[in-house]
């Protein structure tokens, strides 16, 4: 019998520098030039921004704060797309209303997580 630890794939994630800092949620209807034009600016404002993270005076002291407020910024846009994604699926294809659905689902768990740190910071 294998442990947990084995049978447990680990969450897909990126390293927070490894990312661009753009929504891939505002530019899924780019044109692909366009978007990644976006990305491109993104990632360079994301760099300077983690360069400059030393220069973060004015929220010392209180930097998980304000990172726990930005991500529950974060979580309420997810959820909101989350949401608009699964009102209508263009289709009576059962994979689509699969999908919408669980993206109605999701939209739920996420408002948790973000109501859960927006209580958690009052």
């Amino acid at each position: 019998m294998r442990s947990s630890e084995e049978s447990t794939a680990p969450p897909i994630r990126a390293p927070l520098d490894e990312g661009n800092g753009l929504r891939e949620t505002y530019a899924y209807f780019l044109p692909p030039e366009i978007a990644d034009a976006l990305r491109l600016l993104s990632g360079y404002v994301q760099d300077r921004a983690f360069e400059g993270e030393r220069t973060w005076d004015h929220i010392a002291g209180a930097v998980a704060i304000a990172q726990l407020r930005a991500a529950a910024v974060d979580l309420r846009h997810v959820e909101g797309f989350l949401w608009m994604v699964s009102e209508d699926p263009d289709s009576d294809e059962r994979e689509l209303v699969r999908l919408c659905r669980l993206a109605r689902r999701l939209s739920g768990r996420v408002a948790k997580i973000a109501a859960a740190i927006e209580g958690a910071l009052r």
